[in-house]
């Protein structure tokens, strides 16, 4: 992985979505806004503890920040549309619930002008089963 500094935290999701360790609409989703701007949403309250987790065990070098300096630091980044408002996510894989949580929306564009690579992040990882009646 390119040595982006904080910006690993977003290749380290890429990855942890390609292995299905992040779920779609459970720790992130992406959507088009009123101005046309293609954002990605992280519920990082649902996520930040597994990407630090499967950095260590991976031995992946990434700054060990603690959940209020990851949204301190996220704030000041240029790519951040807003790194505190409320979405809707799922409560877990399997459920069909949804809840209002706090999450961080990033300018797709503007990050993958910085050359980080978040292909996995751009689409449902989620199998699709087919139920048969």
């Amino acid at each position: 992985m390119k040595d982006k500094g904080f910006e690993k935290i977003f290749q380290i999701m890429n990855l942890m979505a390609f292995l299905e360790i992040l779920i779609w609409k459970v720790h992130y989703d992406t959507y088009i806004n009123e101005d046309g701007t293609y954002v990605l949403r992280i519920n990082y309250n649902k996520c930040y503890d597994k990407i630090l987790d499967y950095s260590r065990v991976h031995h992946i070098n990434y700054p060990n920040l603690d959940i209020k300096a990851f949204k301190f630091t996220l704030k000041s980044k240029p790519y951040c549309l807003c790194y505190n408002a409320p979405a809707w996510f799922k409560k877990e894989t399997s459920s069909k619930e949804s809840q209002v949580v706090r999450a961080a929306f990033i300018d797709i564009k503007a990050l993958q002008a910085m050359g980080i690579f978040i292909d996995n992040l751009l689409c449902n990882n989620t199998s699709m089963e087919i139920k048969e009646g």
